[in-house]
């Protein structure tokens, strides 16, 4: 993928979905074009921390409860179709919620790195592997 493809996913996530979403660690910022990171330690994300950990983990551990009683008890209660949406949903949810911690442990580093690569103009190397 392309540079200017990655950057002009940025431009529409910001546009659209950033801008009636709670702040975020890491958030792009349109007119600098740069990625802008937030400490973790912060009041504003709050309602991140409530949506990526409290909710996500919660869905994730009802999907898990509900796959788990499929197994064990055998019942046949849930046809195999919405056990396989449901494992998809769980590894899906699995995903997002490791996005999340990797956000929270790492998101600075990777606010540093890509901003320093866009403004060397080197970031084309990286994205085009």
């Amino acid at each position: 993928m392309s540079t200017s493809r990655i950057l002009k996913a940025f431009e529409i996530y910001s546009k659209t979905f950033q801008k009636f979403m709670p702040p975020s660690p890491i958030m792009w910022d349109p007119e600098n074009k740069k990625l802008c990171y937030t400490e973790s330690p912060n009041k504003k994300l709050i309602p991140w921390y409530i949506n990526q950990f409290l909710i996500m983990g919660i869905l994730m551990g009802s999907c898990n409860i509900l796959i788990l009683r499929q197994f064990f008890y055998r019942d046949g209660v849930i046809p195999l179709l919405n056990l396989m949406i449901l494992i998809s949903l769980d590894a899906a949810g699995g995903v997002m919620y490791l996005m999340g911690i990797t956000y929270v442990l790492y998101g600075k580093e990777f606010h540093y790195v890509w901003n320093e690569l866009a403004r060397r103009g080197k970031l084309r190397f990286l994205c085009e592997y």
